[in-house]
């Protein structure tokens, strides 16, 4: 469920800020990527039940623009998105 997502998503920032710290120290700068939802097929498949009353059952199309409203940019991000931030 999302406490495990959100558990998992504070220890990445928590790994990142500590990195940066330690090593900060010796000069070595800490980089981090912690995206949220990216549109894919097991987004999709998944999204529904972050949506009140939300079914398996509805078009992937309706579960995208829900959880897209809820973006800041109003769409989902996309996998090419994230590879233009590390690449």
């Amino acid at each position: 469920g999302s406490a495990l997502y959100n558990a998992s998503k504070m220890a990445v920032i928590g790994f990142i800020k500590a990195f940066a710290t330690d090593f900060g120290k010796r000069g070595v700068t800490v980089n981090g990527v912690a995206p949220g939802g990216i549109k894919s097929d097991m987004f999709t498949q998944n999204a529904w039940h972050y949506i009140p009353g939300g079914t398996p059952e509805w078009p992937a199309e309706k579960i995208e623009s829900l959880m897209a409203s809820h973006c800041p940019l109003g769409r989902c991000a996309v996998p090419e998105d994230v590879a233009r931030v590390v690449a």
